[in-house]
């Protein structure tokens, strides 16, 4: 590997989440495509093999590469007993709404409804026919179903893993309006009552304050969330490492302000990151932020080395071991993979000198504007695959629209959870926070909708395969090898004084 990825057991490190990933992706493939078995046991071995090679370690090292594919197939066998059909083939499930997805009306005029939500480690996609859209399923909601989940052969399964179950007609009911408990469910109701103050007939912009804070997308427009995927950046709307990292420098400024020595803060902000993942509902890629956090803190609280590979290496292997089905779920392939591509991209561009580098140098507000475009260039090239594979959408919108709509997240978010902690002291206090923080949802929705806008700024595809996805990949690769080329600094090579001297 490049030496500017780190040090020695940085790499190490990197390569080992790698060949655990890829063994965990091995055993699903073994589990569930047999016309993949011999490809899916090459490519673990391999893998292994170019990860760590035949020194005097290899052996406990490739016992994690034995352990993913364990995980992996016990994983599947678990999937089997925790889909449980009846003699007629059906299954009758207790779901929670984990994610809405609205509902629609098909080409023969018939309306149907959407959720994702998990059983166990089964991610499932239910599909259940309704009468009105009022009558949709929503977040947090328990709902009894009844009817068939695709078969395990792939004869109906969808792609990428996640089952689908077929709601029969009139057999699926709401048996509880929320199923989150407790304190992390009356927070959550206080905060999004804050968000509210003051905003009266302007729903819609709170929902959208609600979605940047909370991840709850619930309460958004189907117009509104439009607007975000087509201009690429809906991902404002999902918790992830961009909230966190906000959540962390605001709380860093605040202890620093009282005058509470760097370590001290770095344990004082574990608990308030956590609560916040669990408030949001634990998600993917909130999780993936969240371990990430906890990880460069603890390497601050203990004065160990550590670095963003090592974050993200040691995130990799504790939540793809702890649950070996985010090998199947979008949210959190897209996630690891966004995060990856920062991190490599703003390694290899370290002491660089980039063209019109002394320009900048000159003015720094440009200088920190062409940063977080190219930041967001390289979340975006990082991520286009695993949209272009999973949605069948790519979105070069999102060039120009994320970076702009990341800062108005930030600043959203400062506001929004401002209006949460005034709103706990007294309610009208809220008003402070929540309409400047629905003034930048508008302005949000108003770049979305431009970008939106743009020719071939939102580009449907083919769902890509394998090949399409390695030959992207390896295209930015060789991109970054070349920009880290032509951007290095030039040596000077003294000149020999002429023989006559």
């Amino acid at each position: 590997m490049p030496s500017w990825l780190g040090t020695v057991a940085e790499r190490r490190r990197f390569a080992s989440a790698l060949a655990f990933i890829s063994a965990e992706a091995a055993g699903f493939a073994l589990g569930g495509a047999s016309t993949l078995a011999l490809w899916a046991a090459g490519a673990a071995v391999l893998c292994a093999l170019a990860a760590f090679g035949w020194d005097s370690r290899a052996m406990r090292r490739m016992a994690a590469v034995f352990l993913a594919l364990a995980l992996a197939g016990a994983s599947q066998s678990v999937e089997e007993r925790m889909l449980p059909r009846g003699g007629d083939g059906l299954a009758k499930l207790e779901l929670e709404v984990e994610q809405p997805l609205g509902a629609r009306r098909g080409k023969r005029g018939g309306m149907s409804a959407s959720f994702l939500s998990s059983h166990g480690p089964v991610r499932l996609k239910v599909v259940m026919p309704v009468e009105r859209e009022e009558d949709a399923p929503r977040a947090g909601e328990k709902w009894l179903c009844e009817g068939r989940i695709s078969e395990i052969d792939g004869e109906r399964r969808s792609r990428h893993g996640r089952r689908i179950m077929w709601c029969r007609k009139g057999a699926s009911r709401r048996i509880a309006q929320t199923t989150r408990s407790g304190f992390y469910r009356r927070l959550s109701e206080r905060m999004s009552a804050s968000l509210e103050t003051g905003l009266e007939g302007y729903g819609d912009l709170a929902a959208i304050s609600k979605g940047v804070l909370l991840g709850d997308k619930s309460a958004i427009t189907q117009e509104d969330l439009s607007k975000f995927k087509s201009a690429g950046t809906a991902h404002i709307l999902a918790v992830s490492g961009l909230h966190v990292m906000f959540a962390v420098t605001i709380l860093s400024w605040f202890l620093k302000l009282l005058k509470v020595p760097e370590r001290v803060c770095a344990v004082l902000s574990l608990a308030p990151v956590a609560a916040y993942i669990l408030l949001t509902g634990s998600r993917a890629s909130a999780l993936r932020a969240g371990v990430m956090a906890a990880v460069f803190l603890g390497s601050v609280i203990f004065k160990r080395p550590g670095g963003s590979l090592s974050c993200w290496s040691t995130a990799a292997i504790i939540l793809y071991a702890l649950n070996p089905h985010w090998i199947l779920d979008p949210g959190a392939t897209l996630s690891f993979s966004v995060m990856l591509g920062i991190i490599v991209w703003l390694r290899a561009m370290r002491g660089t000198k980039p063209p019109f580098s002394a320009f900048f140098e000159r003015h720094s507000r440009l200088r920190r504007t062409a940063t977080l475009y190219w930041i967001g260039f390289a979340a975006w090239a990082a991520g286009t695959p695993i949209c272009a594979a999973y949605f069948g959408t790519i979105t070069p919108a999102g060039i120009l629209a994320g970076p702009i709509a990341v800062t108005l997240a930030g600043l959203e978010i400062s506001f929004a959870a401002a209006a949460a902690v005034l709103g706990e002291i007294w309610r009208p206090l809220a008003i402070a926070g929540s309409v400047p923080a629905a003034a930048i949802a508008f302005a949000a929705r108003t770049v979305s909708a431009v970008a939106a806008k743009i020719p071939y700024g939102h580009i449907k595809v083919e769902e890509w395969g394998i090949a399409s996805t390695a030959a992207w990949y390896a295209g930015l690769a060789a991109f970054i090898l070349l920009a880290r080329r032509i951007s290095m600094p030039r040596k000077t090579v003294p000149q020999r004084p002429p023989s006559y001297m």
